[in-house]
């Protein structure tokens, strides 16, 4: 969810001179390629780098016929995005583990999955949204051992 708002910013971002084999110039990317070779690339450095753990920007690069598109999403960007992503969707799970919890007490728990939210700093991040009491509740898929029986 969030990698889309990332994927808008590029969009922005591409709009104006960006850096091209270091001097800032348009680039045309009217049919969005750049946008997402970029959103792919930044889809597969979170994983690695964990910017909203270590709270730094990050570089991406394109590679244009050998030219190389450099862009960085700023720590602050990236916080945003996430906030803005994530701000739907965590009201929704915190309001109806209110709700079950009314209703079944504190025994109800969720479990996260998610692309995106593999990273230590966005679980963190996402776990701190919720209130303290829910908070040894909330499981993440890939933390978990599953057995199919």
């Amino acid at each position: 969810m969030w990698a889309h708002h990332i994927s808008e910013l590029l969009a922005v971002k591409l709009t104006g001179p960006v850096a091209v084999q270091g001097k800032h110039q348009m680039v045309d990317d009217s049919h969005g390629i750049i946008r997402f070779a970029l959103t792919k690339q930044f889809r597969s450095k979170i994983k690695d780098d964990d910017p909203l753990a270590t709270r730094v920007s990050v570089p991406l690069y394109y590679d244009r016929r050998g030219e190389i598109i450099a862009i960085t999403i700023s720590a602050d960007e990236i916080r945003t995005c996430f906030d803005k992503g994530m701000k739907e969707p965590m009201e929704m799970v915190v309001n109806k583990l209110k709700v079950l919890d009314r209703q079944y007490g504190n025994s109800i728990g969720v479990v996260i999955a998610g692309g995106s939210l593999r990273t230590k700093g966005a679980k963190d991040e996402l776990l701190r949204r919720f209130p303290t009491s829910m908070q040894d509740r909330v499981k993440f898929a890939d933390d978990l051992e599953m057995k199919w029986r």
